[in-house]
């Protein structure tokens, strides 16, 4: 299975995720590759092979939680060690106490962060009201930043 994605914006996946929030520009690469893909599939004189893998571990879904930050993960930086950020919601907490986009957070309430599952495990391990520390990348250089988490909606 495979999955075309232009990025995060601040009004992806709300009520106010218009028509004006496409990106055209994304939107064409990504349908240019979609096509490379299709073409060459069905150039293959022979079926693809099928491969059995492991099963991935399975996705925690988590329901009740309403703790917020105001973080936009960067969903093109799978490579990064940590969680690096494309965007900070304005007046969320994370803005409040000024993370940036582009900072690479590494830890949250004192437990590591290296990708997006354990930011998310790390984030809502905690309750709205709550201060936590958060370390960042930023420039190169750990910056530790604390926020009181708010409460989503």
């Amino acid at each position: 299975m495979l999955h075309f994605f232009t990025n995060l914006h601040e009004d992806y996946h709300r009520a106010t995720d218009d028509a004006d929030k496409i990106n055209a520009a994304g939107e064409a690469r990504v349908i240019a590759v979609a096509e490379r893909v299709i073409r060459e599939l069905d150039r293959r004189d022979a079926p693809l092979t099928f491969v059995r893998l492991s099963a991935p571990a399975p996705v925690v879904v988590r329901t009740g939680s309403n703790v917020y930050l105001g973080s936009v993960p960067d969903m093109s930086a799978p490579d990064t060690k940590g969680l690096r950020l494309s965007g900070i919601r304005p007046g969320s907490p994370a803005d409040s106490v000024g993370l940036k986009a582009g900072d690479v957070v590494v830890e949250f309430g004192g437990k590591e962060v290296t990708d997006l599952q354990s930011y998310s495990d790390a984030l809502y391990s905690h309750q709205p009201g709550e201060q936590v520390d958060i370390v960042v990348l930023r420039g190169g250089e750990r910056v530790k930043l604390r926020v009181r988490l708010g409460r989503r909606g």
